[in-house]
């Protein structure tokens, strides 16, 4: 049986991921050429290969205050208990 280190391990997995990495970058780009051929008519500037969300992180903030607003009494509950036990 063979047996890798941790060490090698991550080695091995730094590795893959930067091969993933940069295969993706060059993947992105040559669909950012395309798109800059295909559409002349449009500033390179604003051709976005990234499919993104305009959120702004307050949005983001409201929405998972949102869902942990029913444990805040479980939870002021326990801080009480700790601070008092």
């Amino acid at each position: 049986m063979l047996d890798i280190s941790n060490a090698h391990r991550t080695s091995l997995y730094i590795a893959s991921k930067l091969c993933d990495t940069v295969i993706g970058i060059g993947m992105k780009i040559i669909k950012r050429r395309k798109y800059v051929a295909e559409y002349p008519e449009i500033d390179p500037r604003f051709i976005f290969i990234n499919l993104g969300y305009n959120l702004r992180p307050t949005e983001v903030q409201a929405v998972m205050g949102e869902k942990q607003l029913p444990k805040l009494p479980k939870l002021v509950e326990a801080r009480r208990a700790a601070r008092l036990g």
